[in-house]
């Protein structure tokens, strides 16, 4: 399936709300505040001559955009990831709503009131679908114009999000490797959660799993004043 290539261009799915509403059930985040350019290149420097070249943002955003405090965090955390050439935000839109918080054992969390502690919740549609055209479309192409200038292939795919369709995406990934005679890699990312079984057997195999726990959510988020 081709010559590994020495120096290995990433392309990086990251589906925010995924990764915030797994942190949030592990660890009782209650900010979407994970950094996805520190997240990537976290798994990218433990790799070889893997380097990032494309970050795709995904988040559903509510029409009337919450309180005044979220719609500041959202306009600064995507006018950030805007700002940088890698980046590209892709938007659906959703609803915003307050659930109860629990924590790793899903035990509900309780304010110092008395009172069970609710964080807001995107319920966004069509976000995954999005992606899964994102993933196999740019993983196909032979002749990216990189933001650097350059052109080229993209080698490795990472993807942020526990949704159990993109171990499919993996095995079509592997598919498509075949077919160009290409060396291709599929990372999937996510936080482990119990009793949470994505892994579709069929592709086992197809694709590497990250785990990211505590330490790492921790040293890659963009604010830790307000993580907690």
């Amino acid at each position: 399936m081709g010559i590994e290539p020495k120096n290995k261009r990433v392309a990086v799915f990251f589906d925010c709300q995924n990764i915030f509403h797994a942190a949030n059930g592990m660890f009782g985040y209650t900010y979407p505040d994970q950094d996805p350019f520190l997240l990537a290149n976290s798994i990218c420097s433990q790799k070889e001559g893997w380097k990032l070249e494309q970050l795709f943002f995904y988040t559903g955003m509510a029409d009337h955009g919450g309180t005044p405090n979220w719609m500041a965090f959202w306009e600064e955390k995507l006018g950030r990831i805007g700002r940088n050439p890698l980046g590209k935000i892709v938007t659906r839109k959703a609803r915003l709503r307050k659930k109860v918080a629990f924590n790793a054992e899903w035990k509900m969390l309780i304010s110092e009131t008395g009172l069970p502690v609710k964080v807001h919740v995107i319920e966004e549609r069509g976000i995954d679908e999005k992606i899964v055209v994102d993933v196999l479309g740019t993983m196909r192409k032979q002749n990216v114009l990189f933001p650097s200038g350059e052109k080229g292939m993209f080698d490795v795919a990472i993807i942020f999000s526990d949704d159990r369709i993109f171990t499919e995406v993996a095995g079509e990934i592997r598919e498509i490797s075949r077919e160009q005679n290409r060396w291709i890699r599929t990372v999937i990312a996510i936080v482990p959660r119990p009793n949470i079984y994505f892994i579709d057997k069929k592709f086992k195999g197809t694709f590497e799993l990250f785990n990211l726990n505590a330490d790492i959510l921790g040293k890659c988020c963009d604010n830790p004043v307000i993580r907690k």
